[in-house]
């Protein structure tokens, strides 16, 4: 190919070129950009939470990746528990599952809280307006009791449409497990 700049082709071939490096160039400025705002999205959205079959969740400062290496969303500007999961069998757990329901589907809420010990009766609650509330608050809470190592089960149903977090509390000692996230629709 003649990139000579002192003949008509040459001139074109070089033209043509510089064209399609530039064309190159804008569309690798386009994709970034477009790929980190996706990215923003995503990461505001939570869209992906749900992608997991269970949400475990810890309230371990220094989380890890899950066993799968996928990660959880990053938790609210708060105190409160991440949705990161630890590998440390001294936190609290919780899972939900599954991550999305039709309104008045079953919710199973299974976990372990191993600080409290067995036959420790804890609070099921919802967080709804930045506020932990009991669940439901009209009704009797629901409630689940520890077994050995603290290991708990229990479900719940909800017509409150969106995402759902969801934490066991005990009211006892004030001790609670991350929150488990699940979107209802």
């Amino acid at each position: 190919m003649n990139f000579d700049q002192d003949t008509e082709d040459g001139a074109r071939n070089r033209l043509i070129g510089f064209s399609v490096l530039g064309l190159v160039a804008v569309g690798v400025v386009i994709g970034l950009l477009v790929g980190g705002l996706g990215l923003a999205a995503v990461r505001t959205a939570d869209i992906g939470a749900g992608d997991e079959s269970t949400s475990t969740a810890t309230s371990d400062a220094s989380e890890q990746p899950s066993e799968t290496g996928e990660t959880e969303p990053a938790p609210e500007p708060t105190d409160e528990p991440s949705d990161r999961v630890t590998r440390d069998p001294d936190r609290a757990r919780l899972s939900a599952s599954p991550q999305q329901v039709a309104t008045f589907d079953e919710i199973d809420l299974v976990g372990t809280m191993p600080e409290v010990g067995a036959g420790v009766t804890l609070q099921v609650q919802r967080r709804s307006d930045d506020i932990w509330s009991d669940f439901p608050a009209e009704e009797s809470p629901v409630e689940a009791v520890t077994g050995d190592g603290g290991t708990f089960s229990t479900f719940v149903q909800t017509g409150v449409t969106g995402r759902n977090a969801f934490r066991l509390i005990d009211p006892t000692s004030g001790a609670t497990t991350p929150r488990a996230v699940v979107e209802v629709g």
